[in-house]
Formats: C-alpha cells, structure tokens, sequence
C-alpha cells in the first residue's frame, strides 16, 4: 500500500482518527438531544434574549427550522421564551437552568478531551496548531460566502 504524502489525504485521515478517538465526546445521548439542538443551545447561551432571525442568521438555517426546534426545545424545559420588549410580534429565548448545567457539563467533558488531546504538545504548538485551524476555517468559510453556498 503506498503511503499517503498529500496534505489532503492526511488530514482526511487525521479527522477520521479523531472522530474514533471520541477526544471531544458531547454526552448529549444522556440529554436526547440532536447536535442541531444542542448547537442552538450553545448559540443562545452565548446571545441570550435572541430572536429567531438572529439564531437563523447566526446558525444559517432557516427561521421556520429555528421556530420549531425552539418549540420542542421549550416544551423539553431546555429554555423559556418570553415576547420581545421591542417588538411584540417577536419572541426571545433565554435558557433554563437546566440547559445551563447541562451545558456547563458538556464544556468540561469537551475541554478535558481537548486537553487529553493537545497533551503531547508544547505551548508553541498548541498555539501554532490553533492558529492554523483558525486560518483554514477562515478561509473556507470565505471561499464559501464567495460561492454564495
């Protein structure tokens, strides 16, 4: 078997080991939530009192698919959603405290995988891989907006 010397293809290799290692694991099985749920949940705790449009825009989804998870998400007790002092036609959400214990669990699950992972690096090279990634995904995320996907 020839080895594989492109960039491309060691980090397809890379991702697929990584996802096997499970370093950054979201318990989230023990909460039944999706990753999109989940993914809305970190969002409005990072903006809270948002409105549909702004978790829409902020996730790029659509604002009916925002509308009807945030239903379900309500109806779980995972956050309350009260009418917008700005406009009354809109609603915002906040969390409930108990999406702001589960999700402070998921953070230290994640971050102690992190650490495990990273554990075998200096400083520098912590820094130098963060900073990489951040370039790559800026750049992607670039290309995309440019292609208008």
């Amino acid at each position: 078997m020839a080895t594989m010397t492109k960039p491309e293809d060691r980090l397809a290799l890379f991702l697929q080991r990584m996802i096997k290692l499970r370093l950054a694991e979201i318990p989230r099985l023990d909460y039944d939530l999706t990753f999109s749920q989940m993914e809305m949940l970190w969002f409005i705790k990072r903006a809270p009192n948002c409105r549909v449009q702004d978790i829409a825009d902020g996730l790029g989804i659509t604002p009916p698919s925002v509308s009807v998870a945030l239903r379900r998400l309500e109806e779980a007790g995972w956050l309350e959603r009260h009418p917008d002092p700005e406009d009354g036609r809109a609603t915002c959400s906040l969390l409930t405290e108990k999406s702001v214990e589960m999700l402070q669990r998921v953070h230290v699950a994640q971050r102690r995988g992190i650490e495990r992972f990273l554990a075998g690096l200096s400083t520098d090279e912590k820094e130098q891989l963060v900073n990489l990634l951040e370039k790559a995904i800026a750049s992607a995320g670039a290309r995309k907006q440019d292609s208008g996907a």
